[in-house]
């Protein structure tokens, strides 16, 4: 793992301090259905820990704090370096990283029997972050210390930090599992572990045994890592030499040049051959074993067989192929490694035979759909480059690559290493004459928001995109889009490059941020000419009515539709309007002075039929009509783009006008004659998918994408506010969290598209947003073909 910048500069000083709970005092509800634990623990109270976490129960919070205490005292007694010696019959296994998976932890003691007398663990850090079931795995390692503290042996790691726990999950696992300020507490007490760890063993005193690695300079002796003051937050770029060392020993990885140098990872370094062969010199040993690296065979020797890496976290986040390995060495310094993948735990369970064959075709099978999904992630990530790429290979238009292109271009922008012409039967469909519609394949894959029903995502997206055609249509109708064209268009020709168009959209302020832009730029140029014509542009949009009660038969239609249409042309639109005819500090304008808003917006009417249009806009029957009535009512919508989004509102308007909420009232303003143009150009069925891929579409995706791949960060930030450990916090530091984000990503979402979000979040309207269902409901699928 990099070290996050994020988390780096975050400094949560709202956070109150988690309280504290005296274990004594907790009681253990009758219906509590997993392990108990009593003290001194047993050999049968762990086993039956172990069997309850395998079983998926969680461990009771009185049990998890007096875990929490016991191995604190034991760990703070230990030294910073820990001098392990074997007996002549002793072995011991020194286990990398695990990162929260609890299969790979059980199958380790399947295959090699859990701890006990001459049969040492040493577990080399990174016990949690990113996997499922952290807290089983460390309640485990913590559970087998205290029962065999002789025995059982914990190196640090650079997980095992509070500032990586923020971002990696381990932080959001624990809150999740314990909720409230029990939470809090039990995730305040496992820091105190880590802050208590030793950094590293020396086994024999001949095998050194580090989570990371070495430090750039001269070779520090082991009486200077034995001095340092380990308990605390791990450093990162602090200036002394203690810090360095402490911050070298959780980051550093090998290297096969023969120096040091800076490490990609931000923290630690890169140390080459020679760093370790005068280590090793100085300090009179042999050799160094050390994690931190997923190394696709579980285990790497380099530097000259004197350095070993460890990885034992098979199949890592379910997103890699990689084995999983563990070393078992005797007193004579004789070494084993062992490779494995992570059996199921059924199979754990049961103790079965299993059949080779059978296994591997079941593993194969895991590992394909493993890389499938890590695939699937890739595409919605890089959806606008894949398509740019597609496009400079479809001259014609056609929407269509042969199907050696789209692997060539999936190779080449996603993975190289991954075998993609083998995988596209999976990932999208060739027709007869071997080509791919590469648009149906790019719109195949989307994020989607599964914990919220079908029309509060729709609600969501819609509020972002009505915003963005309100913008686009009020600047046309002050002249301001025309202005500027005029400025830019030195031939009169009517049409500008891409280039200089969106120059004019972000001058407008209007709300789009330049991916954005992008993205609407890509909707608008349907015959991919790299040009964009005013006329069409300008005559896309209309106006529509929705959730007006109106009678089928109503004389109010003629007016409504003008009214609809002059507001938003007028400078400063509905807001405007209503704040020049508004006393100060009433909301609304009663209906006596409706008469003079129409005649503002250049309409006649005799009173009678003024009133009757008042009463008709006054949703609430207040007496009065807010400005916020007409502007939740009356929405601007892209005829020509043919998104499902416009399309469904469109088919709306075939509905019983008559009906409240469901009656749409449209006002057309031209035919989609532009876009119908275009989607002439292209050729046969895949021109046809092809045309319905809207800008409204693409600048959705790309808000959701946004959010898909930052919501371990915007977990982070919001975790911050959520003191009470509730899972939600208010609409304050819902927009403060996303503008965080905002200011690492280049404002990649404005403000408008965050509140149109977080109002349908609020379902209760009381300002507060639930921000983990919202993030947990975040996934990246295959809609399947198209």
């Amino acid at each position: 793992a990099a070290v996050s910048n994020l988390t780096l500069s975050t400094s949560p000083t709202q956070i109150k301090s988690a309280p504290v709970y005296d274990t004594k005092s907790l009681v253990v509800e009758s219906e509590y259905a997993g392990a108990h634990l009593t003290w001194p623990l047993t050999a049968g109270g762990v086993v039956d820990l172990l069997e309850s976490f395998k079983d998926g129960h969680l461990l009771h919070p009185k049990y998890v704090l007096e875990l929490c205490e016991n191995a604190n005292e034991i760990f703070d007694a230990e030294e910073t370096v820990r001098d392990i010696p074997l007996a002549e019959t002793d072995t011991i296994t020194i286990v990398g990283d695990l990162h929260g998976q609890l299969s790979d932890l059980l199958s380790i003691f399947k295959l090699n029997a859990i701890p006990g007398p001459g049969n040492f663990y040493l577990f080399n850090g990174d016990f949690v972050d990113r996997g499922p079931d952290s807290v089983g795995v460390l309640c485990s390692l913590l559970a087998l210390k205290c029962y065999l503290p002789d025995c059982v042996f914990l190196n640090r790691g650079n997980h095992e930090s509070s500032k990586q726990n923020k971002v990696f999950g381990f932080e959001e696992e624990v809150l999740s599992k314990y909720r409230g300020t029990m939470g809090r507490s039990i995730l305040k007490q496992m820091h105190l572990v880590f802050n208590v760890l030793p950094l590293c063993s020396v086994i024999q005193s001949k095998v050194l045994v580090i989570h990371g690695g070495l430090a750039d300079g001269s070779p520090a002796t082991l009486d200077q890592y034995r001095g340092i003051d380990r308990r605390r937050e791990p450093p990162v770029h602090e200036k002394d030499v203690e810090a360095r060392l402490m911050e070298c020993a959780l980051w550093s990885d090998p290297t096969n040049r023969n120096d040091c140098a800076a490490s990609q990872r931000g923290a630690g370094v890169e140390f080459g051959k020679d760093c370790t062969h005068a280590f090793l010199r100085k300090n009179h040993l042999a050799l160094i074993i050390r994690s931190h690296e997923c190394v696709p065979e579980g285990f790497e020797v380099t530097h000259d067989e004197r350095v070993i890496t460890l990885f034992s976290a098979s199949r890592y986040c379910g997103k890699c192929t990689n084995k999983g390995a563990y070393l078992k060495m005797t007193s004579d310094m004789g070494v084993e490694l062992q490779q494995y993948y992570a059996h199921s735990m059924d199979d754990i369970r049961i103790q079965r035979p299993v059949d080779t064959a059978e296994m591997e075709e079941e593993m194969k099978q895991k590992m394909k759909a493993d890389m499938l999904e890590l695939i699937v992630e890739r595409i919605v990530d890089l959806r606008p480059q894949l398509y740019e790429a597609f496009c400079s290979l479809d001259p014609q238009n056609a929407g269509l690559v042969t199907r050696m292109e789209w692997a060539k271009v999936m190779q080449n922008t996603t993975d190289p290493g991954l075998p993609f012409l083998a995988l596209q039967p999976d990932l999208c469909d060739v027709d007869a004459d071997g080509n791919v519609d590469y648009s149906a394949f790019l719109e195949r894959y989307v994020v989607t928001f599964t914990s919220m029903n079908g029309a509060e995502v729709e609600n969501w997206a819609d509020g972002v995109i009505d915003e963005i055609c309100r913008k686009l249509y009020t600047a046309m109708g002050t002249q301001s889009v025309k202005e500027a064209f005029a400025v830019v268009d030195a031939d009169s020709s009517g049409a500008i490059d891409q280039a200089e168009f969106a120059a004019i959209i972000q001058q407008l302020d209007i709300g789009l941020s330049d991916v954005q832009v992008g993205e609407l730029m890509r909707g608008l140029d349907q015959n991919k000419d790299q040009k964009v014509d005013l006329g069409e542009f300008a005559d896309r949009f209309e106006v529509v009515f929705d959730a007006l009660t109106l009678e089928s038969d109503s004389s109010h239609f003629a007016q409504l539709k003008e009214l609809g249409t002059r507001l938003w042309k007028m400078k400063g639109g509905i807001d405007a309007a209503f704040q020049k005819l508004s006393e100060p500090g009433e909301e609304g304008i009663p209906y006596n002075m409706f008469g003079k808003l129409l005649t503002m917006a250049g309409i006649e009417v005799d009173e009678e039929m003024a009133l009757a249009l008042a009463e008709t806009c006054d949703l609430s029957k207040s007496g009065r009509v807010r400005s916020d009535d007409l502007k939740q009512n009356i929405k601007i919508i892209d005829r020509s783009g043919s998104s499902k989004r416009n399309l469904d509102t469109q088919i709306g308007k075939g509905a019983s006008i008559g009906r409240r909420a469901s009656a749409i009232i449209g006002i057309s303003l031209s035919a989609a004659a532009g876009a119908a143009t275009a989607a002439a150009k292209l050729k046969g069925v895949a021109a046809e998918k092809r045309a319905k891929v809207g800008w409204q579409d693409g600048i959705i995706h790309q808000i959701k994408n946004v959010i898909f791949q930052h919501r371990t960060e915007l977990g982070a930030i919001f975790r911050d506010f959520d003191n009470d450990n509730s899972g939600s916090i208010d609409a304050d530091e819902f927009l403060e969290g996303f503008r965080s984000i905002n200011r690492v990503l280049e404002q990649a979402l404005t403000d408008e598209q965050i509140i149109s979000i977080m109002n349908v979040l609020d379902r209760d309207g009381d300002g507060n947003v639930s921000y983990e269902e919202f993030l947990g409901g975040l996934k990246a699928v295959d809609q399947g073909s198209a």
